[in-house]
């Protein structure tokens, strides 16, 4: 019977590797968004795919101004 330390570590690296392969996965069949802001941009037709490289397509960013004091 394996020991107690032995069966966490086989449990830890199982759980990484198929985390690993349903990220590469969800990477390889690709990302599609269609438009969402974060800090002041603005994203539309966000589209990212693995294909032996990361791809990143988008169809228009609009960056706002980030300052908005005048100094």
């Amino acid at each position: 019977m394996p020991s107690n330390r032995t069966l966490k570590i086989i449990l830890f690296f199982t759980l990484f590797i198929g985390v690993f392969i349903a990220f590469y996965a969800f990477l390889y069949n690709g990302i599609k968004i269609q438009s969402f802001g974060l800090a002041g941009t603005q994203i539309q037709g966000f589209y990212l795919r693995l294909d032996k490289k990361l791809i990143l397509e988008i169809n228009s960013l609009h960056i706002n101004s980030l300052n908005s004091s005048d100094s």
